[in-house]
């Protein structure tokens, strides 16, 4: 399978980045025979992560941060552009029309208790 990991958050100093950064570690290292494309955000460049593994790319997305659907648009299509079978994102959740989805929920919280939030954040929920 060729899998699309939502990597953006990689680079965050928040507990959402930390979570990202594990997931995806473990994700590249992991034996099988699927192909790996890690989007980051397009204010790092792909050299900064290493993942050791050759099933592995890593590209700079031009989506914008919880931009809503001009987000899910922008990863929609590169999602497709690289004949991605599965899209998985982490934060903010998503749901592609053109590519299979997962989303892995790390935090409740906006939902919980969306007084500690920002409204972008709320929307994104």
């Amino acid at each position: 399978m060729r899998i699309v990991f939502d990597a953006r958050s990689y680079f965050m100093r928040t507990g959402i980045a930390r979570y990202t950064r594990g997931l995806a570690h473990a994700l590249a290292a992991s034996p099988g025979r699927h192909e790996w494309l890690f989007l980051i955000s397009d204010h790092h460049q792909p050299s900064e992560i290493a993942l050791g593994s050759s099933a592995v790319e890593v590209r700079q997305s031009h989506a914008p941060w919880l931009g809503g659907a001009f987000e899910r648009e922008a990863l929609a299509r590169e999602s497709s552009e690289w004949s991605a079978d599965i899209f998985h994102s982490v934060f903010p959740p998503h749901a592609l029309a053109t590519v299979r989805t997962i989303t892995t929920v790390f935090d409740f919280s906006p939902l919980s208790h969306p007084d500690l939030h920002q409204e972008v954040v709320r929307s994104a929920f």
